[in-house]
Protein backbone atom coordinates (compact mmCIF):
# COMPACT_ATOMS: atom_id res chain seq x y z
CA UNK A 1 0.00 0.00 0.00
CA UNK A 2 1.78 3.36 -0.76
CA UNK A 3 1.46 6.03 1.65
CA UNK A 4 -1.31 8.24 -0.50
CA UNK A 5 -3.50 5.32 -0.26
CA UNK A 6 -2.69 4.47 3.10
CA UNK A 7 -3.56 8.12 4.51
CA UNK A 8 -6.90 7.55 1.84
CA UNK A 9 -7.85 4.50 3.44
CA UNK A 10 -11.20 3.47 4.49
CA UNK A 11 -10.21 1.85 7.47
CA UNK A 12 -10.70 4.38 10.29
CA UNK A 13 -8.94 2.34 13.25
CA UNK A 14 -5.94 2.54 10.90
CA UNK A 15 -2.97 4.65 12.30
CA UNK A 16 0.10 5.50 10.40
CA UNK A 17 3.91 5.60 11.41
CA UNK A 18 5.94 8.17 11.00
CA UNK A 19 7.60 7.89 8.24
CA UNK A 20 4.27 6.81 6.77
CA UNK A 21 3.17 10.41 8.10
CA UNK A 22 6.27 12.17 6.72
CA UNK A 23 6.48 10.41 3.44
CA UNK A 24 2.98 11.61 3.20
CA UNK A 25 3.33 15.41 3.96
CA UNK A 26 6.85 15.29 1.83
CA UNK A 27 8.93 16.41 4.98
CA UNK A 28 11.73 14.39 7.07
CA UNK A 29 10.53 12.13 10.09
CA UNK A 30 12.31 14.93 12.59
CA UNK A 31 10.30 17.58 11.07
CA UNK A 32 7.29 16.12 11.63
CA UNK A 33 8.40 14.61 15.20
CA UNK A 34 9.09 18.13 16.06
CA UNK A 35 6.10 20.10 14.90
CA UNK A 36 2.51 20.61 16.33
CA UNK A 37 0.56 17.67 14.05
CA UNK A 38 -1.18 15.63 16.64
CA UNK A 39 0.54 12.20 17.79
CA UNK A 40 -0.61 9.49 19.28
CA UNK A 41 1.27 7.83 22.19
CA UNK A 42 0.44 4.10 22.59
CA UNK A 43 1.74 2.22 25.58
CA UNK A 44 4.78 0.03 25.13
CA UNK A 45 8.15 0.91 24.55
CA UNK A 46 9.26 1.53 21.17
CA UNK A 47 12.72 2.38 19.92
CA UNK A 48 15.16 3.32 23.21
CA UNK A 49 12.34 3.07 25.60
CA UNK A 50 10.16 5.70 24.13
CA UNK A 51 6.17 5.36 23.73
CA UNK A 52 5.26 4.23 20.23
CA UNK A 53 4.46 6.92 18.29
CA UNK A 54 1.39 6.92 15.68
CA UNK A 55 -0.94 9.59 13.74
CA UNK A 56 -4.12 9.38 12.85
CA UNK A 57 -4.30 9.89 9.22
CA UNK A 58 -7.42 11.78 9.13
CA UNK A 59 -5.78 14.53 12.01
CA UNK A 60 -2.37 14.58 9.72
CA UNK A 61 -5.00 15.47 6.25
CA UNK A 62 -6.30 18.33 8.92
CA UNK A 63 -3.51 19.82 9.83
CA UNK A 64 -1.82 19.65 6.80
CA UNK A 65 -5.07 21.68 5.17
CA UNK A 66 -4.43 24.52 8.31
CA UNK A 67 -0.87 24.98 7.58
CA UNK A 68 -1.41 25.31 3.98
CA UNK A 69 -4.62 27.92 4.59
CA UNK A 70 -2.75 29.91 6.94
CA UNK A 71 0.71 30.13 4.81
CA UNK A 72 -1.88 31.14 1.79
CA UNK A 73 -3.52 33.84 4.13
CA UNK A 74 0.14 35.48 4.96
CA UNK A 75 1.01 35.36 1.64
CA UNK A 76 -2.04 37.62 0.16
CA UNK A 77 -1.18 40.55 2.39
Amino acid sequence: MTTDNLLATQDPTRLCTQREAAAYLAVSPRYLRESACPKILLPGTGAKGKPIVRYDPSEVRVWADQRRTSRSSRRTV
